[in-house]
């Protein structure tokens, strides 16, 4: 047995021995790590600059694109105060307006009533004239109806507003 497990241990050395003069020859063929070591370096720096540099461009045009927007928001702002100024002044102007038309439409009325009443006036006293004229010759005419009476039923069929007195 002891003989078995020397040649067995021998020929395992052999073996050992032929490995390790294969893998000498197989590291002689292999490249030198430090020819490869030097332009490793480089081509990682290269890449590590051009990624600092996209991302200082990337922060640079984020910049630039927020000063823009916060810009155009105070612009906005601006434009929509002015809008709402400009909304106020118009509900101003037209409220006052209207407040004046209508004004001077009751001005236009009161006018127009005391020229209806004046001219009913007359109206009587003509006819009042007219039937004294009549009476003379004639015999006498139906009783007039009261001038408040009158004035208000013309009142009514123009659409006036409140009744003459």
């Amino acid at each position: 047995r002891m003989g078995g497990a020397s040649s067995q241990a021998s020929s395992c050395t052999d073996v050992l021995a032929t490995l390790r003069g294969e893998l000498r020859a197989v590291e002689e063929q292999l490249p030198d790590l430090s020819r490869c070591t030097a332009p490793l370096d480089q081509v990682r720096d290269g890449l590590e600059g051009e990624r600092l540099a996209r991302r200082e461009a990337a922060e640079a045009a984020s910049r630039a694109v927020e000063g823009k927007i916060r810009c155009l928001r105070e612009e906005a702002d601006e434009e929509a105060a002015a809008l709402v100024a400009m909304r106020d002044a118009a509900g101003r102007r037209f409220a006052r307006a209207a407040g004046e038309l209508r004004g001077l439409l009751q001005d236009e009325r009161r006018e127009r009533e005391a020229r209806y009443v004046g001219l009913i006036e007359v109206v009587h006293r003509m006819r009042a004239s007219l039937e004294a004229s009549v009476d003379e010759v004639f015999d006498p005419l139906p009783p007039i109806s009261p001038p408040s009476s009158l004035a208000a039923g013309l009142h009514g069929l123009l659409g006036g507003g409140p009744q003459p007195p």
